[in-house]
């Protein structure tokens, strides 16, 4: 079942969510699976393996890539094991406002990207599951929100050529904006986008994320004007969007391996 995601947005933001658990299991074959899912509703993150159920009779395929959701006490049916093992992290949360409209989750499936800080925050929260303390429960809390952040902004948006289109369109300001005092949460802000998107459609069309993408094109930009122009340190700095020609200096140097002022000499 698919869901919309702004109203799943909206869900969370809405209500007060307390994490009832968060758990980490491997299971090989012939693992006898209870005939309904637990009392709490929850998320499924599936760490590596391939298995089949379905849900109140629709059926889901459980492997990375995926993040499940399933309400509390639904009918549950394992379906078939296509891999010798599988390992997932299980996340139940309690909705302690569940009344405030008629908007309910049931069972969805998602199709995200696996990002290296999902992982992170997983790990995390999987971590501070194992502590009692007021200040660990309220951490918890805070990462449940930052997973879900994350969640939204891994989401595969169905066609390709919509994060290459936003990818093409970002990289064009830059283009002509670069002498501008512009950085990443201001483009995420123009294009009204969550910078974990922004990054992710940079590092997937440039290899770069986009402040790294940013600063390469003003240092590429300076390196044109050393060669044609007789500007100084101060000036080239300022006309590519450096505030700081100290700084400016520094990257270049990394970049290129040589100050400005020695590359020029060189050329």
């Amino acid at each position: 079942m698919k869901v919309d995601i702004n109203k799943l947005a909206e869900y969370f933001t809405k209500r007060a969510i307390r994490v009832e658990g968060i758990y980490r299991f491997t299971y090989k074959p012939g693992k006898n699976w209870p005939p309904y899912t637990e009392d709490f509703p929850g998320f499924v993150f599936p760490i590596s393996g391939k298995l089949r159920f379905s849900i109140d009779g629709e059926e889901y395929t459980f492997t990375p890539g995926k993040v499940i959701h399933g309400g509390a006490k639904m009918d549950l049916v394992e379906l078939g094991e296509d891999t010798e093992s599988w390992e997932y992290i299980l996340l139940h949360y309690e909705v302690l406002d569940e009344d405030l409209d008629d908007f309910k989750l049931t069972h969805f499936d998602l199709d995200i990207e696996n990002t290296p800080r999902l992982h992170k925050i997983l790990e995390e929260l999987w971590e501070y599951s194992f502590q009692d303390d007021s200040i660990s429960k309220f951490k918890t809390k805070v990462l449940f929100y930052r997973l879900m952040e994350e969640v939204f902004s891994c989401i595969k948006i169905g066609d390709d050529t919509k994060a290459q289109d936003l990818y093409k369109k970002v990289a064009e300001y830059i283009h002509k904006h670069y002498k501008e005092q512009i950085d990443v949460p201001r483009l995420a802000e123009i294009f009204e986008v969550n910078r974990n998107r922004l990054y992710y459609v940079f590092k997937k069309y440039s290899g770069m994320g986009p402040g790294q993408y940013l600063l390469n094109y003003r240092l590429s930009r300076a390196r044109e004007i050393i060669f044609v122009e007789n500007l100084g340190i101060q000036e080239i700095s300022e006309s590519v969007g450096f505030n700081d020609p100290f700084y400016f200096s520094r990257v270049f140097k990394k970049k290129y391996g040589k100050a400005p002022r020695d590359y020029r000499k060189k050329s």
